[in-house]
């Protein structure tokens, strides 16, 4: 019986461990397999792409959230996506608005077909839904989204070719928010945004995303290439987690 029931643990185990490899697996924990493997299905472009904040953004929450969770539906009809958001707002992205954000995106794909689909989907939202923002009054500030007035120009900002735009305002394009959390959570598999004035990444585990491979976090491999190189630049840096509205 002692048999029987160790071999069948390891079974399960194993089954257990195979399924992380499923597209579109949603673990019911954070998990370090599942976030290495949307870390590592695709990456920013490194030749004039400047979308770290939303390549950061995109990873962080789908880890958080899983592919087939980010959304609360995502349907295809006669040319175009309707996709309802998390906070229940609904955003259309048709063929051509797709085509467009491809184009614009600047991902490079490693491997996972499906990662990579869900992660051109989500950055087609985001610029589909930073129009709908522009028009937002933020009480604390000028609207980051302003300048969106239509899709071209919201993703030239998602792309950073407006001067960038600050990770932290780009979770609501997904209908989610930011909560700031503290340095103890890189001793922990949560899903996080880390980053400084000059660069933004996706962080789980003590590593982070270097161009679609999982980086140690130390002072070494993130400040001293995107920091001390950049003088100019805070030293400061920000964490935070996405979490829904």
């Amino acid at each position: 019986m002692t048999y029987t029931n160790t071999f069948c643990t390891l079974i399960a185990s194993a089954a257990f461990i195979m399924s992380f490899s499923k597209p579109g697996f949603q673990p019911t924990v954070p998990s370090y397999t599942y976030d290495t493997a949307v870390n590592t299905a695709f990456y920013q472009g490194s030749n004039a792409d400047f979308n770290c904040a939303s390549v950061a953004v995109i990873k962080a929450s789908l880890c958080t959230f899983g592919q087939g969770n980010i959304f609360k539906s995502s349907q295809y009809s006669n040319g175009s996506t309707t996709v309802v958001l998390r906070n229940n707002e609904q955003v259309i992205v048709t063929d051509q608005d797709q085509a467009a954000a491809n184009a614009k995106c600047g991902f490079i794909f490693v491997h996972d077909s499906s990662i990579f689909k869900t992660a051109r989907l989500m950055y087609a939202v985001m610029a589909k839904k930073a129009v709908l923002q522009s028009t937002v009054s933020y009480p604390n500030g000028p609207n980051p989204f302003q300048s969106c007035q239509d899709l071209t120009s919201s993703l030239l900002l998602l792309h950073g070719e407006k001067g960038g735009i600050n990770a932290e305002y780009l979770p609501v394009l997904l209908g989610l928010k930011t909560v700031n959390t503290n340095p103890s959570v890189k001793n922990g598999v949560t899903p996080y945004v880390f980053g400084n004035t000059y660069h933004a990444v996706f962080a789980f585990n003590a590593y982070f995303d270097n161009y679609g491979q999982n980086k140690r976090l130390t002072f070494f491999s993130f400040w001293a290439h995107y920091s001390l190189l950049h003088p100019g630049n805070s030293l400061n840096d920000t964490r935070f987690l996405i979490k829904d509205i």
